[in-house]
């Protein structure tokens, strides 16, 4: 081996270690930035603008390594956590995904509104009602040419007679309030009354139709009330003559007299459906 094979070879030997000196310290590096860093978490950032109030889908978000410490608790770090949801205000590409840009879009089907309802609460939910259920809204009404009753909360639709029946059949309901107390009963309440009277709201899904039905029995009804139906429900065994009643298919609790003055109201209005 010549000599200026012996300066090639040891200028290779010298690269060499250079190199691998080189590498260790560079992994040394990267070790000591890992310890510094701490593990990491994969965080939604957006994958491009989003508008105000559109849907979050996969293909607008992408996912990215955080270190965990830098992780807030708001951010975005499961699928999840948008799927569903929709964005409050526009979000700008790139930036993170927090839980407070977003909200659940409507799972309302093309034709239904979304309606509170203020029922009683020991009379119309009693606890037996939760967000998910489907219920059947029965209402009673009282008849406006009745006797005069001194409460002012009972209020009279202007019909004939006090009749109660389904108002909604199957409304879903989207979530069910806390109780509140109402009225002059809030002072009762706070001096110590043990049994307020109370209200809880009650969101339901229902069609348009069905909303200011139930509209309807909210300001003029003097009970409404839900029916939540077992898991074994079929249908089969509901008449429909089961969905309404009124005075005239009660005689037995009208006061004297009323019987037949109903009865001759009832010829009458059959007597004008033959004409």
């Amino acid at each position: 081996m010549n000599p200026r094979q012996r300066r090639g070879l040891l200028t290779l030997l010298v690269a060499a270690i250079g190199a691998i000196v080189v590498f260790f310290g560079v992994a040394s590096y990267v070790g000591q930035v890992r310890t510094e860093v701490g593990p990491v978490t994969e965080v939604y950032v957006a994958a491009h603008p989003i508008a105000p109030y559109a849907a979050v889908l996969p293909k607008d978000v992408k996912k990215v390594e955080l270190p965990e410490k830098y992780v807030r608790a708001t951010m975005v770090t499961r699928e999840q956590d948008f799927v569903g949801f929709k964005a409050v205000s526009a979000i700008a590409e790139g930036a993170w995904l927090q839980r407070d840009m977003l909200i659940p879009a409507s799972s309302i089907a093309d034709g239904q509104r979304e309606i509170s309802v203020n029922l009683d609460a020991d009379h119309g939910i009693n606890g037996r009602v939760r967000p998910g259920d489907v219920v059947d809204v029965v209402a009673a009404f009282a008849a406006s040419r009745d006797s005069q009753v001194s409460d002012p909360s009972v209020r009279r639709a202007q019909i004939p007679y006090n009749i109660a029946g389904i108002l909604v059949r199957n409304a879903h309901v989207v979530s069910v309030g806390s109780r509140t107390p109402v009225g002059v009963d809030v002072g009762d309440a706070l001096e110590g009354d043990p049994n307020p009277k109370a209200t809880v709201a009650v969101t339901f899904a229902v069609s348009v139709g069905e909303a200011t039905r139930l509209a309807y029995a909210e300001s003029f009804a003097v009970s409404v009330r839900l029916m939540r139906a077992g898991n074994n429900e079929t249908g089969d065994k509901v008449d429909d003559d089961d969905l309404s009643f009124d005075d005239r298919g009660l005689p037995g609790v009208l006061l004297p007299g009323e019987t037949s003055a109903r009865n001759d109201s009832g010829n009458s209005r059959k007597k004008a459906t033959n004409r």
